[in-house]
């Protein structure tokens, strides 16, 4: 495939119904696209992805992970970072969803996905 082609495919709207909406502190709503969704696209769009993650560190009381999305011979890339404990309850209790290699992961890949295109209008 062109790679024209395949900019276009990946860079193109999702659907309504496969974006998630999640209230922000201050008020307000954040819409963003769940990783597997992200995953979904390449794997239609250009199956021969490829993927690649850092080693994850730890700064201060977040982690962070680089992560690497090669196309056709093509790599772009972005970091994620977190925090370790993400939501607390009110007795002090870590309540995040997911462990903290779990999120980072997932936020590095969305990150470098948008680095392709895919769900970058969602900060217009």
């Amino acid at each position: 495939f062109p790679v024209t082609i395949i900019l276009a495919g990946l860079r193109a709207f999702f659907p309504p119904e496969m974006h998630e909406i999640r209230k922000i502190k201050g008020g307000g709503y954040w819409a963003y696209l769940k990783h597997q969704s992200i995953r979904d696209r390449l794997d239609e769009v250009c199956p021969e992805w490829e993927v690649a993650y850092s080693s994850i560190e730890s700064v201060g009381a977040d982690v962070s992970v680089r992560c690497s999305i090669t196309i056709l011979g093509v790599t772009k890339q972005s970091i994620g970072a977190v925090p370790v404990v993400a939501a607390v309850n009110k007795t002090g209790d870590d309540v995040s969803v997911g462990s903290a290699s779990d999120r980072v992961r997932a936020e590095a890949f969305k990150n470098a996905c948008e680095e392709w295109g895919i769900g970058r209008y969602l900060d217009d």
